[in-house]
């Protein structure tokens, strides 16, 4: 029986103050803030609009290479706001998978995606990174807009 296993005292409480029966306490690790899953799907499914805008025909709205520029930019900001402005606990790791998912599910939406990863799969992992480094870019200036609100 280790130190971890003695439960002296009230259910609820350990035997020793600060440590949990979490695994990555139970491991020696440091217990990490959780990631609010339905936020980064939230932000992900934000992004989908601008494939929408293509497969509805909207993607010339605003003539090109403008409508997808506009497209960008609203969902970058929109992005930037939704987790600058609430405090998100991670906002780099939270706007780099809502770009991940974002990546993964455009890909099935504009089509049939692996026909054309297997003959180029630079091309598929081009779109990966992209929409990561786009994820952590506004991740980062979210990071910086919580900074601001704290400080002022």
């Amino acid at each position: 029986m280790t130190i971890l296993d003695r439960r002296d005292g009230p259910p609820g409480r350990h035997s020793v103050p600060g440590m949990s029966n979490s695994p990555a306490s139970q491991a020696g690790l440091p217990r990490t803030r959780a990631l609010n899953w339905p936020l980064i799907i939230g932000l992900a499914a934000i992004a989908l609009i601008r494939p929408l805008f293509g497969l509805v025909g909207l993607m010339d709205l605003f003539g090109r290479p403008a409508t997808p520029i506009l497209l960008f930019a609203g969902i970058s900001i929109a992005w930037i706001l939704l987790v600058g402005l609430t405090g998100v606990a991670r906002p780099v790791l939270t706007l780099v998978l809502a770009g991940l998912i974002y990546a993964l599910v455009s890909m099935v939406v504009a089509g049939d995606p692996f026909s054309g990863a297997v003959a180029a799969p630079v091309a598929l992992l081009g779109i990966l990174l992209t929409d990561i480094v786009w994820g952590a870019v506004c991740g980062v200036l979210a990071a910086a807009l919580q900074r601001v609100r704290r400080a002022g």
